[in-house]
Order: C-alpha cells, then sequence, then structure tokens
C-alpha cells in the first residue's frame, strides 16, 4: 500500500471516528433532554453538553422573546463554565446579528473582526462559536460558546457539530415551551373558572317573591367573567332595594370592581339608604380604591310594594323605562348624572316615579342596545321595548328569556363584545 493510499485510509478513519464521535454525543444530548420537559432543563442539558464536546470555556443559550418591541432586549439565560471563570453575559450584538442572519457564526478575533465593529467585548474573550436554534425558520434563541481550550480557535468542525446540536436542540426546546404554555393557559382557563363561579355567586339566582310582583334578570359576561351587576333584595316589607350597574374594562380586572360595587350597594341597601346616597357612597369608595380609568355606571332605586312608590338615582347609566298599563305607553326616566369613579364631590340627587297596576319597569346594560351584527348594526332597547309592549302578558322571566334569544338572533353568530345583563320588574 502506497503512501498515497495509507493517508486517503487515515482520513477516512479519522472522518469515520469523529462521525461515530459526533452520534456518540447527539444520543448522550438525546437521552439527556429527550424526557425533559422544562425548557430551563432543555437548556442546562444542551450548554453543558455543547461547552463539554467543543472544548469551550463557557456556554449559554439566549432565548429571543418576539412579542417584545425589542426582542434582543429580553433575555433567558443558562450558563455552563468549566472553571473558575467570570459568567459572561449574553452580548446583545450577537443576538442582533443571529436575528438577521440566522446561520452558525465564528468568532476568532472577535476584538478585530469588522463585523462587529464597536461592539465592546469583554477582555477574557478571546473567541467565540454561535448557532441559531430555530424552528421552521424562526429563531428561538441563540447557543453561544466562548474560548475554546485548545488550539488557536474554534474551528468549521467545531461549527458543523454545534449546528448539528442547536438544531436538535431547538425542537426538544420548542417541544418543551409548547407544553408549558399549555400548562399555563390550563391553570389561567382553571383560574378563570374560579372566578366565573364566585362572581354568580355575587349574582342573584333567584328574585324575592313579593306579592303583587313578578321579577326577573340575568347577567351574561362577553368573556369568562364580566363586570356588570345587578340584584333585588326585599330588606323590609314596605322597601326594596333594586340595582343595575356596569364597570368600564371587561375581563377579570372588571369582574374586580364589580364584586367590590356590588357588596358596597347591598351593604347601603340592607341599611336602608336613599339611592342618591348609596350612589354617593359607592362613588366615593371607587374614587379612592379604584384607578382613574375605571368607572361604574349604575342605577339605584327603592320601591314601596304596597304603594308602588319608587325612588331612583342614575349614575350615567342607560335610561330606565317603564311600560305603563300592560304595554299602552312607554316612560323613559330621563334623568341622570356623572358615572361614579370620576368625582366624589358631584351631587347626587334622587328621583320619584310611580309602578302602578299593570306597569313593567325595565332596565338593562349598554350590552343590549350595543349589540351588533354582521353588518354593523346596532340592536337598540327601542326592540326590547316594543318586544315588551307586545307581551305584557308573559311572565318576567320569559320576557327576559325572550329579549336576550332576540339579542342572539339579530347578532346572528357574530361574538358578544360587552356583558348584557337586564332586569324586569312587574305589577300585576
Amino acid at each position: 500500500m502506497g503512501p498515497e493510499q495509507v493517508s486517503r485510509l487515515e482520513a477516512e478513519n479519522q472522518r469515520l471516528r469523529r462521525a461515530v464521535e459526533e452520534l456518540s454525543v447527539l444520543n448522550e444530548l438525546a437521552a439527556a433532554i429527550g424526557g425533559s420537559r422544562s425548557s430551563e432543563e432543555v437548556v442546562e442539558q444542551v450548554v453543558k453538553k455543547s461547552v463539554k464536546t467543543i472544548g469551550a470555556e463557557q456556554g449559554l443559550v439566549t432565548l429571543v422573546d418576539d412579542t417584545q418591541v425589542d426582542p434582543t432586549q429580553t433575555y433567558v439565560r443558562t450558563v455552563s463554565s468549566s472553571g473558575d471563570r467570570a459568567i459572561l453575559s449574553p452580548n446583545q450584538s450577537l443576538v442582533g446579528w443571529m436575528l438577521l442572519n440566522k446561520k452558525p457564526l465564528i468568532l476568532n478575533s472577535p476584538h478585530s473582526d469588522s463585523r462587529f465593529g464597536g461592539t465592546k467585548w469583554d477582555p477574557s474573550i478571546r473567541s467565540i462559536i454561535c448557532a441559531p436554534l430555530l424552528i421552521h425558520g424562526k429563531l428561538l434563541g441563540v447557543l453561544t460558546l466562548y474560548n475554546k481550550k485548545r488550539g488557536e480557535g474554534f474551528t468549521e468542525d467545531d461549527k458543523r457539530l454545534l449546528s448539528i446540536l442547536s438544531l436538535q436542540s431547538a425542537q426538544v426546546l420548542d417541544a418543551a415551551r409548547l407544553y408549558e404554555e399549555e400548562k399555563k393557559l390550563t391553570q389561567i382557563q382553571e383560574q378563570l373558572r374560579l372566578a366565573r363561579t364566585i362572581q354568580m355567586r355575587l349574582l342573584p339566582n333567584e328574585m324575592p317573591q313579593i306579592e303583587g310582583y313578578d321579577i326577573a334578570g340575568t347577567s351574561k359576561p362577553a368573556q369568562s367573567v364580566g363586570g356588570d351587576l345587578f340584584d333585588v333584595v326585599q330588606v323590609e316589607p314596605d322597601f326594596v332595594a333594586f340595582w343595575i350597574g356596569d364597570v368600564s374594562g371587561k375581563g377579570l380586572p372588571a369582574s374586580l370592581t364589580m364584586a367590590n360595587t356590588q357588596a358596597v350597594l347591598r351593604t347601603n341597601a340592607m341599611a336602608r339608604i336613599d339611592p342618591a346616597k348609596c350612589i354617593s357612597r359607592t362613588d366615593e369608595l371607587l374614587c379612592q380604591y379604584t384607578p382613574k380609568s375605571t368607572f361604574v355606571t349604575g342605577v339605584v332605586g327603592c320601591f314601596d310594594p304596597a304603594t308602588g312608590k319608587c325612588e331612583y338615582s342614575n349614575a350615567g347609566h342607560v335610561k330606565p323605562i317603564v311600560i305603563r298599563n300592560h304595554g299602552q305607553s312607554v316612560e323613559r326616566l330621563e334623568t341622570s348624572s356623572l358615572v361614579m369613579g370620576f368625582n366624589a364631590s358631584i351631587p347626587r340627587t334622587s328621583e320619584m316615579t310611580n309602578l302602578a297596576s299593570g306597569d313593567t319597569l325595565f332596565l338593562c346594560t349598554d350590552g343590549i342596545d350595543e349589540a351588533m351584527n354582521e353588518h354593523r348594526q346596532l340592536f337598540d332597547d327601542d326592540n326590547a321595548i316594543d318586544f315588551l309592549k307586545q307581551n305584557h302578558h308573559l311572565s318576567a322571566s320569559d320576557q327576559v328569556e325572550g329579549i336576550v334569544s332576540m339579542v342572539n338572533q339579530f347578532a346572528s353568530g357574530v361574538p358578544q363584545t360587552d356583558d348584557i345583563t337586564l332586569l324586569i320588574v312587574k305589577r300585576n
């Protein structure tokens, strides 16, 4: 066998040994991270295996969060150092370069490399190699190693091996992150379910049974929880309190304000506080304890079942409507004042009306008259008024169900964008 053949054979043997070593490293990495469901565990194993295999002094993974305005400023990093050296931090220039180029990079003279002119490297850095963590062309992060232990710097073989390691690691890391996101989503959904259960318990599950009256109401949040509220409480035989309200915003923040407002209104109602003063006290607490961007509209009232005399106060809410004499006429109670939560010094006043036999008091939130269909047309509460006039013979609960059904049919599959709440008080 001639010298040339021997040389080729040795080169082939070296290539095969390197391939076997690379395969062994990949198997070790797969075994280490294959069972990991935590992205932190995956990152830690990737860094340790990469530092050991490539022969670097230190390594880190920089995870990129593309939900941020500047994704290069949000880092989650894991560092593995092979000796007692200062821990190096992620370099923003490297991450920025990788976001643009998305390919492996070797810097064996980083301080003089023209591609990174103006970058201030740590004085201890002699050489750098990094590879992108890519999934379907999307950059999840950057695997970076610092300072080759032996030799003058990182090699093309090092770059090829690190690219293979980063490719396999990215797939496992992506699976781990998806699992964590799914787990967090499940936890959030459970928290929302519990919040909805608590909120629904704050709303009345049945109306008081008052001789000569028929009362019904409902509230349907646009999201898991909402900011609408209502209640009817018979405090004493001659004093029935009622209210309806709408907190600005939606979701959890609105539901928290709703719970507090409901508690304050109920406390004042049980003390037979008149409607205007009830709104003033609620306004004071909202101004004191809630953000200035939060406000509440509402109508608070009370009536004497025997006489039908009704006192009410309106804080910027949808105006109550009284359907008179079995649908013969309609009266909109126009008096209103500023919403609650802006200025507690605003004077509040009450107005009087009367509920006679055959009258129906209708209160709702703006989720009724602002419900929208696919043509961007609004439902308008006039439709609800017409329904009540034409169906005065129905029970209050049937009227409530009928109006909600009308709104749903009008929207015709368009997602509900606001909470829908209504309250009906009929005097037989």
